[in-house]
C-alpha cells in the first residue's frame, strides 16, 4: 500500500505561510519596541553663584530622549525651601536645548555649601537631580 503524503507545492506553502506569520510577529513586536518614547534629559552646564546678597542659578538642559518634556527645575536651600526656577515649566522638543534661570534672596544659601537641585516633568515620571556648589562672596558683615 502506498501512502500519499503532502504535496511538495503544498508542503512549500505550509512553510512559507508560517515563515511569513513570524516575520509578520517579530514586526509587529520590533516596530511597538522602537516607537515606544522615551523620556530622557541631561543637564549640559549649571551655575550657582551668590553676590550682594542674591542667588543667580542658571542651568542648560537637552532633551536626549524621543518625546517632547515638560521640565520644572527646583532649587532647595539651606532651610529646605525650594525656589522654582523659570521658565516653568521648559517645553524641550526631542533633541532641544534649553535654560533655566533663578535670582533670589540669597538668605538661604551659604557660599561653599552644595544644594540640591532638581529637574523633572511630573507627566511623565522623569527625575533627575544634581548637588550644585554655590560660588560667589557672602556680603560683608555689618560690626
Amino acid at each position: 500500500m502506498h501512502r500519499r503524503g503532502v504535496s511538495l507545492i503544498m508542503e512549500a506553502l505550509l512553510l512559507a505561510s508560517i515563515a511569513l506569520a513570524a516575520i509578520a510577529a517579530l514586526y509587529a513586536f520590533a516596530s511597538a519596541y522602537l516607537s515606544t518614547p522615551v523620556y530622557s534629559a541631561s543637564i549640559t552646564s549649571y551655575s550657582l553663584v551668590k553676590f550682594s546678597g542674591k542667588i543667580f542659578l542658571v542651568v542648560s538642559v537637552e532633551n536626549t530622549g524621543s518625546a517632547p518634556l515638560r521640565l520644572m527645575c527646583l532649587l532647595y536651600g539651606d532651610s529646605g525651601e525650594c525656589y522654582t526656577a523659570t521658565p516653568s515649566p521648559l517645553k524641550l522638543a526631542p533633541g532641544v536645548r534649553g535654560s533655566f534661570h533663578l535670582v533670589c534672596n540669597g538668605g538661604d544659601f551659604t557660599v561653599g555649601r552644595t544644594y540640591r537641585l532638581a529637574i523633572f516633568d511630573s507627566d511623565v515620571g522623569f527625575y533627575l537631580e544634581v548637588r550644585v556648589l554655590c560660588l560667589g562672596q557672602e556680603a560683608p558683615s555689618s560690626s
